[in-house]
């Protein structure tokens, strides 16, 4: 639309910035959209500048641009994916595999916020602690340790169903936050006592479990602090599982 049509030129510049923007905030077909209209315009204010001005500056401009165009969208895309991919690993416990504290906090939120449970369904958290773990570690080594700890979070996915959050907290503690049918509680207990102690192992090694899990009348979308007060109470069941001896699993089902 300029007078000049070498300004005009050096104005399509702008449509390399609109392609980053539209990478950062919109799909790919608005994307596809932009590049083929930037194309034909480019094309005809270039055609243009090698009429009235200079073909050779004028071819040279064009592809510069034309580049531009084509290629800063999809950098831009592939930094999104790399900060993408930062952003995952930095919620994955290294060592098991399963979400970390942090992980966990950001699935947790999304599920209070969503909610997936059915009124026929109750939310349940249990907080895993492993038994003399600390004495694992002294006597047999590091390695030892951290094997133990993969096959106690291998056994924990056993336990859960397949929207189930699964998390190390950081040592030996891990979290499980889940649905269960209503009146099925005594065979998550059940799931969680066998999986959760592995006998193959000498010494054998023991776990100490709290579960708190809402009542059937709760409703099917959990608030923020229903969640925080299941946390709560499953770490204090945890606790008094661990003040009896340990292995054994404490559950708390909001008629307590």
């Amino acid at each position: 639309m300029n007078n000049d049509p070498f300004i005009g030129l050096i104005q399509c510049v702008l449509f390399v910035l609109i392609g980053g923007y539209i990478a950062y905030f919109h799909n790919a077909r608005l994307q596809a959209v932009h590049i083929a209209l930037s194309i034909v315009v480019l094309a005809v204010v270039g055609r243009k500048v090698a009429v009235y001005a200079d073909l050779a500056l004028a071819t040279a401009l064009c592809l510069i641009i034309a580049t531009g165009i084509v290629v800063i969208p999809f950098a831009c895309q592939f930094v999104l994916s790399l900060l993408g991919s930062d952003a995952d690993s930095s919620d994955v416990d290294p060592l098991t595999g399963l979400l970390n504290r942090r992980g966990l906090q950001r699935a947790v939120v999304e599920m209070g916020a969503t909610g997936h449970a059915s009124s026929k369904s109750s939310y349940v958290v249990a907080i895993v602690d492993v038994d003399s773990f600390k004495s694992v570690n002294d006597s047999q080594g590091h390695e030892e340790g951290d094997l133990v700890l993969r096959q106690i979070a291998d056994r924990l996915r056993w336990c859960g169903g397949e929207k189930a959050l699964f998390a190390r907290f950081g040592g030996d503690e891990f979290v499980l936050v889940d649905t269960i049918d209503v009146g099925a509680a005594p065979a998550f207990e059940d799931n969680l006592r066998r999986h959760l102690r592995i006998d193959d192992r000498d010494p054998v090694v023991t776990t100490s479990v709290g579960v708190a899990i809402t009542s059937a009348e709760w409703s099917s979308i959990i608030s923020d602090e229903e969640l925080t007060e299941l946390f709560r109470v499953a770490d204090a069941s945890m606790y008094r599982a661990k003040a009896a001896g340990g292995d054994q699993v404490v559950m708390w089902d909001g008629k307590q």
